[in-house]
Order: C-alpha cells, then sequence, then structure tokens
C-alpha cells in the first residue's frame, strides 16, 4: 500500500496488534480529517508488549551494564517502548483532532514516521544483541501522562515541548555511554533521532506559539498537564545546542535549563519572612522587615531539592545559572500561594519560614502532608524573656557567671556595660546598649518596652568571642542538625557566617580553649545540651520544626565561658541557610556568607567582584569564587553573596 487517508493511517498505528502494523509507514497521508475519536483504555499491542493494566514503576535502567548483551537489550528495549507510545500517542492526536490545522497534522504525520523508523532501528539494535521484545516488562508513563489530554495546546506541551526536548539530552547522554561501551551502531542510531528530535522540538514550537499567547515558557508551564512538571524537560546532560537548534532563544534555554519542579515526588512549598516575630508578638509589620523579606525571597531555595517550590518572584535566568553552574539546586519559584500560581499538583507540604498565626493555605490547594495551625503556646518559644527563664534551669559546667534577668520594673544597673532587649525582636532590632545608669532617653524607651510587653531582658555586654547557632529539628524525637558560627555588627545585626565545620580557621589559641584547653571547659558539649533543652521544651509545648538556638562565646574574667541559650528561633534561620551554603563548599576551601546593607557604591564593588572572581569547582564543589546568593539588580535594602577562598582567613 503506498497511501491512505490519516485515519486509516493513525488507526493502523494506534489500534495494530503486531509489529509490522504499528510500524508500516505510507509515504503519502491524505491528511483531510475523519470523525473524531475519543481515547481507547489501551492502545493495541503484541502479547509481549502489551501495557500494564495498571501503572508501575520499574527498575532503572541507568546501572545497566552496557559492556553486556542483556544490559544493552535493557536499555534499547526501553527505548523502543517509549518509541512506540510516541507512535500511538501522535496517532490519537491525528483522531482526536481532525478540524486541527491542515500544517499541524502534516507535521505530526512526518513526526509520526520518524517515531516508526526510530522504533524499528531500535529493535534491529536489540535483536543484535540476541534478544527479542519482551525481555523485560515495559511502562505506560507517556500514555498515561498524554492520553487523556483535551486540547492540542497540552499536547504539544507535553510531548513535544516536555519529552521530546529532554530526548535531547537523553539521546546525547545514550549516545556517549553506547559509544564508551564500543557499541557504535547503537550510538549512530541515537545520532539519527537526535537530529529528528530537533525537528520534532521545532514542529512543536512553531504550533504552540501560533495557540497560545504571551510569554511562551510562561505559557507551556500553564499547559503543561499533570503530573507533568517542567522539571521534566531535562536529563541527565543538558543540550543547549539542541534546544537552541528547535528554536528556542538564549534566553529561554537557559530558563529551561534551570527550571525546577517535581518529577513525581510531590514537593513542598516554603517562604522566608523577616517579619515572623512582629507578626507573632501581634504587632504589625515593619516596613524594613517587608524590604527584607523581597530582597531575601529565594534564600529558601538553598533549603529545596529541585521538586520543592519557592514562593518568591523567579530570579533572572542569568541568576540562576550561575547558581546552577555553582552545583546548587534551582527549585520552582511562583509569585503567591495560591492553585493559579501552583498548578494542579498536590503539594507534599507547606512550610513557611516559620509557623506563625498569617499562614493561610487556601482551600482549593491540595496539600497531602499536614500543615500545622498556629498554636498561640508557641509565642513563647519566640519569646527572649521566656528563653531567659528556661535558661536560668540549665545546670551544666562553663556557663556564664551572670546570666542576666528579667525586668518587670527598673531596677538599677551598676556601673558595667549593658544591653536591655525587648521580649520580641530580631537581628538587632527592639534593644538599647549602655553603660552605667540609665540616661533619660533609654528610661523613656524601657518603661514604653515595660508598658508594652510587661517585662524586658537585661543582660551585661559580653565581651564576646565567638557567635553560634545551633540547628536543631523538633518532632518525635529532638534532633541535631549542626552549629554554624556567624558574625553581627556592632548593634546586632546579622552580617553573614563562616562555611564548613564551626571552629575551622580560627586562631591556634581559641582552638585551644574552646576544645578544653586551660580553665576552660569544651564549649560543644555545653552548646549540645542546652539545644536539647530547647528541643524538649518546644516539645513540651507541641512544637514541631526547625528550631535555631543562638549562643555566644564569651571571655569572662580572662577566662572562656558560653552563653549557650541566648534566643531561641522556633523558624528557619540564615544560620540554617549558610549550614546548607556549607555543603556545596569544597573540603579544602574556606567560605564566607555575607549579608550587608545595600548602598550604590556597595552594588557597584560586588558586580566588580563577581566578574573578577568567578566560581571555580573542584570534584563538583566550590573551590574559590565569589557567587551572589540573591539578586544584587532589584535589592533595596541587603546584598547577600558567596565568598570562597583556598586561603585561611587571617585574624
Amino acid at each position: 500500500m503506498t497511501s491512505a487517508s490519516v485515519q486509516t493511517y493513525a488507526e493502523q498505528a494506534l489500534y495494530g496488534i503486531t509489529l509490522a502494523e504499528k510500524l508500516q509507514a505510507w509515504p503519502e497521508v491524505d491528511v483531510r480529517g475523519g470523525a473524531a475519536h475519543t481515547r481507547p483504555l489501551l492502545p493495541g499491542r503484541p502479547k509481549e508488549l502489551a501495557l500494564p493494566t495498571s501503572h508501575r514503576k520499574l527498575p532503572s535502567v541507568w546501572k545497566a551494564d552496557l559492556q553486556a548483551n542483556d544490559g544493552r537489550a535493557r536499555v534499547l528495549h526501553e527505548l523502543a517502548n517509549h518509541e512506540l507510545q510516541a507512535i500511538e500517542l501522535i496517532a490519537l492526536a491525528l483522531l482526536r483532532w481532525p478540524d486541527a490545522p491542515a500544517g499541524f497534522r502534516r507535521g505530526l504525520v512526518a513526526t509520526l514516521r520518524d517515531e516508526q523508523r526510530h522504533c524499528a532501528m531500535y529493535l534491529a539494535r536489540l535483536r543484535a544483541c540476541g534478544e527479542d521484545v519482551g525481555v523485560v516488562p515495559v511502562s505506560r508513563f507517556f500514555w498515561d501522562t498524554l492520553g487523556g489530554v483535551q486540547t492540542p495546546e497540552a499536547f504539544l506541551a507535553g510531548l513535544s515541548l516536555c519529552f521530546e526536548v529532554a530526548n535531547l539530552d537523553f539521546c546525547q547522554t545514550w549516545r556517549t555511554r553506547f559509544a564508551d561501551a564500543g557499541d557504535h551502531k547503537t550510538a549512530d542510531v541515537l545520532s539519527v533521532v537526535y537530529t529528528d528530535e530537533i525537528r520534532h522540538v521545532a514542529h512543536g514550537l512553531v504550533w504552540f506559539d501560533r495557540w497560545t499567547e504571551g510569554d511562551r515558557i510562561d505559557a507551556w508551564e500553564q499547559h503543561l498537564p499533570p503530573p507533568l512538571t517542567p522539571a521534566r524537560n531535562r536529563g541527565p546532560q543538558f543540550d543547549r545546542v539542541g534546544r537552541l537548534s528547535a528554536g528556542f532563544t538564549e534566553q529561554e534555554v537557559e530558563r529551561l535549563r534551570t527550571v525546577g519542579g517535581s518529577r513525581g515526588r510531590p514537593g513542598r512549598v516554603i517562604w522566608f519572612d523577616a517579619g515572623i516575630e512582629e507578626v507573632v508578638s501581634g504587632t504589625a509589620r515593619s516596613t524594613i522587615s517587608t524590604r527584607v523579606s523581597a530582597d531575601l525571597a529565594v534564600l529558601p531555595m538553598f533549603l529545596c531539592a529541585t521538586h520543592d517550590t519557592v514562593v518568591a518572584p523567579r530570579p533572572s535566568p542569568a541568576f540562576c545559572g550561575a547558581l546552577a553552574d555553582a552545583g546548587f539546586v534551582v527549585p520552582r519559584f511562583v509569585d503567591s500561594l495560591t492553585r493559579a500560581e501552583l498548578g494542579v499538583h498536590p503539594l507534599g507540604s507547606v512550610e513557611p519560614w516559620g509557623p506563625n498565626p498569617d499562614v493561610h493555605v487556601p482551600d482549593d490547594v491540595e496539600v497531602l502532608g499536614r500543615t500545622p495551625e498556629w498554636n498561640p503556646a508557641w509565642q513563647a518559644l519566640s519569646s527572649k524573656t521566656a528563653t531567659a527563664r528556661q535558661f536560668h534551669t540549665l545546670d551544666v559546667p562553663g556557663l556564664v557567671a551572670d546570666r542576666g534577668s528579667v525586668w518587670t520594673e527598673e531596677q538599677d544597673l551598676g556601673d558595667g556595660a549593658w544591653v536591655i532587649k525587648a521580649p520580641f525582636s530580631a537581628s538587632g532590632t527592639q534593644r538599647i546598649r549602655g553603660r552605667g545608669p540609665l540616661s533619660d532617653a533609654h528610661r523613656t524607651w524601657l518603661l514604653r518596652q515595660l508598658e508594652r510587653h510587661g517585662e524586658v531582658l537585661v543582660q551585661p555586654w559580653y565581651e564576646r568571642v565567638l557567635d553560634l547557632s545551633v540547628h536543631v529539628t523538633v518532632d518525635d524525637d529532638v534532633r541535631i542538625d549542626g552549629i554554624s558560627r556567624f558574625e553581627t555588627a556592632p548593634n546586632g545585626a546579622y552580617t553573614g557566617a563562616w562555611l564548613g565545620r564551626w571552629t575551622r580557621g580560627l586562631p591556634a589559641q581559641i582552638q585551644r580553649e574552646i576544645h578544653g584547653g586551660g580553665d576552660s571547659e569544651p564549649v560543644e558539649p555545653i552548646l549540645l545540651a542546652a539545644a536539647r533543652r530547647a528541643g524538649e521544651w518546644a516539645q513540651s509545648l507541641g512544637y514541631q520544626g526547625p528550631l535555631s538556638i543562638d549562643a555566644a562565646v564569651v571571655r569572662e574574667e580572662g577566662r572562656l565561658a558560653v552563653h549557650p541559650w541566648l534566643e531561641t528561633n522556633a523558624r528557619n534561620t540564615l544560620g540554617r541557610i549558610a549550614m546548607a551554603l556549607s555543603e556545596r563548599i569544597d573540603a579544602r576551601s574556606y567560605g564566607r556568607w555575607h549579608v550587608s546593607r545595600r548602598t550604590p557604591a556597595a552594588v557597584d564593588a560586588l558586580n566588580k567582584q563577581l566578574s573578577e572572581s568567578p566560581v571555580r569547582l573542584r570534584h563538583g564543589r566550590i573551590e574559590r569564587g565569589l557567587l551572589a546568593t540573591t539578586p544584587v539588580q532589584t535589592a533595596t535594602s541587603l546584598l547577600t553573596w558567596l565568598d570562597v577562598s583556598t586561603t585561611a582567613p587571617t585574624g
């Protein structure tokens, strides 16, 4: 047979029960439509390639030994099944939308012929390995995902712009692996498939653009049928050239390289909030915390896997690309916690920066895990005065002699240096410092806080040696996650952290003292004891989630002492971000994370440093260089960046 109607051709490819039927391609096909078809439950298949009656996860072929015939056969069998599903889906599209434009349908027919040829080539290579079809079970994922789409736009979003785009990467990866294994004939087949896939993607782009409006990638994400997410458009070896050849722009390719989203596992949604203490204490969010929240909105990405979502404006492709090049995961970004932004995929969990009464999950957003409702008892965990009372019950050696006190009325301060803190504050705010008796201005501030909160925390101004945070996760148990070392400005504002083991890079004398040399107690056991006590306190209040305890190593009467429990933070913290950044630093290098006030001069200086000190990797981790960790150009109050060196810090 040399010619056929498109309906006859598509029906044979979809419903045929032999490979000969399914792979027969006519050189001439009349693309004029016929009667519209509905989707069959399953396509026709030879018995040995029949799709299972339900979806099942199959063993991965990635560890297959391509030096062996049976290993190559497993991979080729899966590749052939992928092509067979593509044949069936394209045939179904031709039957479902008989009134689609003739140019679109001609492109589908040409793609169908290519897929038939690809499948035949894979099967020939499979038989050359001494195997035949049916050697391993087949999956039905492509069919389940795209067989039920309702529009041509959704079909193109899933097949052309997701599966076929990803196949550019997979073709390159498998071609390299087969060539390295000495199977150059299969590598040549993959080269043919790769070239054809570029043309298929180009066809999909042309028609998708005709049927959609606005930003191409945004439109693609909106039309992508569940359970597919943008992350499915990538394979293990990102092929920039193929995407450009198919018609994506440079900016779109960079965005595709880093776009996040789940590949099947329901992810969590997380967002940054600098105003949690204000909300918890019942006060209005300040302008400062609102600006800081906007500047640092992307930081939760460093706590994320690729299937997670950050509620923040998506950063520029250049920013995301630089982070991806440095080995960081780039998750999905959405502008708001709404169904319209999040899409139809169920969420694993909704996790604010920390529990607070402002968290509201819309009823139409499906969340599989539990999102705990705010418990007013948790307010105590953010209170400095409540923390001080808990700290006074801690009994371990090596603690500071003067633990401070909670005032409910004005008292005598003596002659020493002091700091007075409101119960709820963060990063150096809502506090005063002085020496000796209160000035009139200090007294006015104190009386105002006592009237507002009923109490304040009064502490000596310790001679700080180190500022530290111990990070804990509280659930059925209290799990110590790690310790980070940070720095603050004179007013107490957080200015950054040293990355890696908290003792690394310290002067030798300090190292000896914190490990118990001289008259000092070892510091780390004291920190861990306080952190565990804090976690148990949080447990007693029914709290579950991240908990960070700020601590300090101080010098008191010439000896080292520890204040292991200055503040309790029932939320994620910048210290936890610093711990996550540490995981990307080469073990031989020294890392510093900077958080600095934004000024025009600071922006110019940072941009110059970033251009002069590009990131260099060693075995996949950052060995040296500078990297912006929040967008520089859009910052209004704060800049953050990573500085990694192979040279130990001095001082």
